[in-house]
């Protein structure tokens, strides 16, 4: 009642909202023929629903009962068999003595059927034995299967019976056929000796002999093979019975006899056993090698599925075969005691790299895929492949190393010998110390990519590790050179020539390390390990610009050197300068400081490169001009008694400027003159600042000098205005601070910062007019106290 209410109550529900407005009631009667429809169709789903459970269960009973009807079925049958078979039992028993006498009659017929070659057998041996001696292996391997087999049935049905004389009946048959089992070691001999020069015998395109007899060979190991499986798989049904001497597995042992004789085809390649006697021993083995590989293995191709059954795929084999004995003997050779030098070592990794070409495994006429091989089986494994970098980058490290020192020692002999340099094409002397060094490692890079293109940033970072410590030696030894020269100016009458070649050769070495690093960021990635090993193209890159460094404070060196030497032969004159001889021209030291430069020193310093010649001629005028600075501020020269004096001082120091500029002008290389900054325009204005009369416009000039000049120290400033006779030493000190004060924020030239900074009265050795600078301007413009510790270090103060 609940359901059918529930029911009630949802109708009346579902019909309230269909008639929800009044224009709905006009569709009552198509709301009831569809709700007539809909629920006929319910009926119908329902009625086959129901009518297909029935059709089910019907089909269910059916097979229910037909399966009780099989069940009495074989009930019934299955009793009939069990009662037909109980008379058996007894029927074995009574059929005991006619088995006994079957059997008996089988080993009677066996006997008599092969009691004639037992007769025959002695014949039958000699004729094997003499059709053996003529090569006619099927005849021989016919008689030794029919007498086998008469000796291998007459065993097995002794075997059968299982008596206590089973054993010794089977030794006698043994002993019986003793002979046939000699006869078999001897085919078997011969037949060795045949799989032994399968090569050569594969090679005989003309008679075919060779090629014939191998067939019978094979013919033979094929049917000794199928007899060996015949008696393994029927051991266990013939009471674990097998013949002696079973199996043979002739085919198995055929292969490693021919893979014998493909070590041995590839092993005596090696015509050379003694290596000293023949420097070439390894390239005309490996020669030899590639030669006897394709042409064996043409033949091979040829010739293989005439001669050997398809089923052994022999050429692919042959492939495997020569590939393990060309591996084999590539590591003996690895291996050995005797070892192998450089060259040697590149030669064996470029024949393996050409392993895969067309000369060898990828000779068109194999049809292989040598790829596939080798990255399957490699001819060198990787970990010896690396032993192999190891000892290539071992020997180049100490090749290396006695090259450098033997370059090192021709270069000193060269200097203490006192030849002079040669000149290059730009007429600037130099020594074949960068064409040894860098011909040498390139000579080591392109012998590098004969064996690896991996192993090239390794021989660039060996050799720039080793660079380092040679240019330590270098300098040393430059520096043992210059101390003995200066020790006894007179001694090497080529002393300058040879500092400005090894100038020279230093910039030229660090231009061509240089290179390097561009190749090293080419060939390598950020993080690729160029091989084994774990280098970095970080560490390769800061290993070269150390070397690179060395390089270029090597030559600043050797430039201070030469100016050291300059400036000992001026420093006698330069200390005249701004001085009461200089005034009143008891000395003039401007032409000794003009004809020292001009005449004495710039024919050899002309054959420097350019941009040493640019930075020697800078430090050459900021050590000049600067002498003027010093001897101002240190007050060389009294106070000026006169203006004329000061007239007379400013006079002299034009002359003097035109003096610098003359030389300075010829000594500048012509393709650097516009990164060279006259100095000697200082010396004008203070000549100016000396002569002017009217002390009413003392401060504007002296405003001028310091706009000019906005980096002069204030106490040269102060000495200068202090040498006037009409300026006191606290107001020229006064004027100077207030000039300067105002310049403070001005633009200031590098050149002359230079200048003041070392033109000062306080430095007191001629080497620090010399301090840290490149070889162009701008290196003079970033000179820093590194560079003059360097030269401490290295060079000294001459």
């Amino acid at each position: 009642m609940n359901v059918e209410k529930e029911a009630r109550e949802r109708a009346l529900e579902h019909v309230a909202k269909l008639v929800q407005r009044p224009d709905q009631l006009d569709r009552i009667g198509e709301m009831k023929k569809k709700s007539e429809r809909k629920k006929a169709a319910v009926e119908a789903m329902l009625r086959t629903g129901v009518q297909s459970q029935l059709e089910g269960i019907r089909t269910a009973i059916a097979q229910l009962r037909s399966a009780a009807d099989d069940v009495v079925a074989v009930e019934t049958e299955t009793t009939r068999i069990r009662d037909s078979l109980k008379p058996f039992p007894a029927l074995q028993q009574k059929m005991a003595a006619l088995r006994e006498w079957s059997e008996r009659h089988d080993q009677y017929a066996a006997a008599i059927e092969n009691l004639r070659l037992i007769v025959e057998m002695h014949d039958l041996i000699a004729e094997s034995r003499a059709a053996l001696t003529d090569g006619k292996l099927l005849l021989v391997h016919k008689n030794i299967m029919d007498l086998e087999r008469a000796r291998d049935e007459l065993m097995y049905e002794v075997h059968k019976l299982g008596g206590p004389t089973t054993e010794r009946d089977k030794k006698t048959l043994t002993m019986l056929f003793k002979d046939v089992d000699d006869l078999v070691k001897s085919l078997w001999k011969q037949i060795t000796v045949f799989l032994k020069r399968c090569l050569v015998m594969l090679q005989d395109n003309e008679r075919r002999e060779g090629q014939t007899t191998l067939v019978s060979v094979f013919r033979i190991i094929e049917r000794e093979e199928r007899i060996d499986t015949y008696y393994v798989e029927r051991r266990i049904p013939m009471n674990n019975f097998m013949p002696p001497g079973r199996p043979r597995r002739w085919r198995e042992q055929a292969m490693l006899i021919i893979e014998e004789a493909v070590w041995n085809r590839v092993h005596m390649s090696q015509i050379e056993d003694d290596r000293t006697m023949n420097k070439a021993w390894l390239a005309r083995y490996l020669e030899g090698t590639r030669i006897h590989v394709v042409q064996d293995l043409v033949m091979a191709k040829k010739t293989s599925n005439e001669c050997f059954p398809p089923e052994y795929l022999m050429y692919d084999r042959f492939v495997g075969m020569y590939h393990s004995s060309v591996q084999r003997k590539l590591r003996g050779i690895i291996e050995s005691d005797k070892g192998l030098d450089k060259p040697e070592i590149v030669q064996l990794l470029k024949w393996i790299k050409e392993y895969t070409d067309e000369n060898l495994l990828g000779d068109p006429k194999l049809n292989l895929c040598p790829q596939e091989i080798v990255a399957e089986d490699p001819l060198l494994p990787p970990d010896v492949m690396v032993q192999m970098q190891e000892r290539f980058l071992e020997m180049t490290r100490e090749d290396l190393r006695i090259w450098l020192d033997r370059a090192l020692l021709q270069e000193k002999d060269d200097w203490y010998k006192d030849v002079e340099p040669e000149l290059d094409g730009d007429r600037n002397f130099y020594s074949p110390l960068p064409s040894i060094l860098f011909g040498m490692l390139e000579d080591t890079i392109a012998l590098a990519k004969e064996f690896s293109m991996d192993v090239i940033p390794h021989v660039i970072d060996t050799a720039m590790q080793l660079f380092l410590p040679f240019i330590a030696k270098y300098r040393d030894a430059v520096t043992a050179y210059k101390t003995m020269h200066f020790e006894d100016r007179n001694r090497f009458e080529k002393f300058t020539k040879t500092m400005i070649a090894v100038t020279n050769n230093m910039i030229s070495c660090a231009e061509l390390t240089e290179k390097y690093m561009l190749q090293i960021r080419l060939s390598m990635e950020e993080e690729n390990t160029g091989g084994h090993g774990g280098l970095r193209r970080h560490d390769v890159i800061e290993h070269i610009t150390k070397v690179v460094d060395a390089w270029n404070n090597g030559s600043k060196a050797a430039i201070e050197v030469l100016l050291n030497e300059v400036i000992m032969d001026l420093e006698p004159v330069l200390a005249q300068l701004f001085s009461k001889k200089w005034l009143d021209r008891t000395a003039d030291p401007m032409p000794e400081i003009v004809k020292t430069l001009k005449d004495d020193y710039y024919h050899d310093h002309c054959r420097l490169k350019s941009a040493s010649l640019l930075y020697i001629s800078q430090r050459l005028q900021v050590r000049v001009v600067g002498e003027f600075l010093r001897a101002i501020e240190s007050r060389r020269l009294p106070i000026f008694s006169s203006i004329a004096e000061r007239q007379m001082a400013a006079q002299l120091l034009n002359d003097n400027a035109k003096g610098i500029k003359f030389v300075f002008e010829n000594y500048v290389p012509k393709e650097e003159v516009a990164q060279f900054t006259p100095l000697e325009s200082i010396l004008v204005k203070i000549a100016a600042l000396l002569e002017l009369s009217d002390k009413s416009i003392i401060e504007l000039a002296t405003a001028n000098f310091a706009r000019c000049f906005p980096n002069c120290p204030v106490e040269v400033l102060a000495a200068l205005l202090n040498t006037r006779e009409d300026i006191a030493r606290t107001e020229a000190r006064e004027k100077a601070e207030a000039c300067l004060a105002h310049t403070a924020n001005h633009p200031r030239d590098a050149a002359f910062e230079d200048l003041f900074k070392n033109s000062r009265a306080d430095s007191s050795s001629s080497s620090s007019w010399m301090a840290a600078g490149g070889t162009r301007v701008a290196d003079v413009q970033a000179a820093t106290s590194k560079f003059a510790n360097m030269l401490k270090r290295g060079v000294g103060d001459g």
